[in-house]
């Protein structure tokens, strides 16, 4: 799976937590001048972790990727047709 990083935050969203060379994955709470997690593997659930030195990722999904190609292809069949150039492309 691929991933890229954010810096917006969302809650509810599940995050990949790159920490002083760990790796944690977890759903982000909200901030109060602190990053918190929770359902982070290694920590109690009533537990909010707060990394140090981080960086945040989101998973960028298969399904994601498959969607902006189809659409791109469709957008390609309709500008070939309009212009009539068989090796036209967007």
């Amino acid at each position: 799976m691929k991933f890229r990083e954010v810096t917006d935050l969302i809650p509810g969203t599940k995050y990949k937590i790159v920490s002083n060379d760990n790796t944690y994955e977890g759903i982000y709470v909200s901030t109060n001048y602190l990053h918190r997690f929770k359902n982070v593997p290694g920590y109690h659930n009533s537990t909010n972790f707060v990394p140090h030195f981080h960086s945040y990722y989101e998973p960028i999904f298969q399904k994601e990727r498959i969607q902006s190609a189809m659409e791109c292809r469709a957008v390609n069949l309709v500008l070939r047709n309009i212009t009539g150039d068989p090796t036209f492309t967007w």
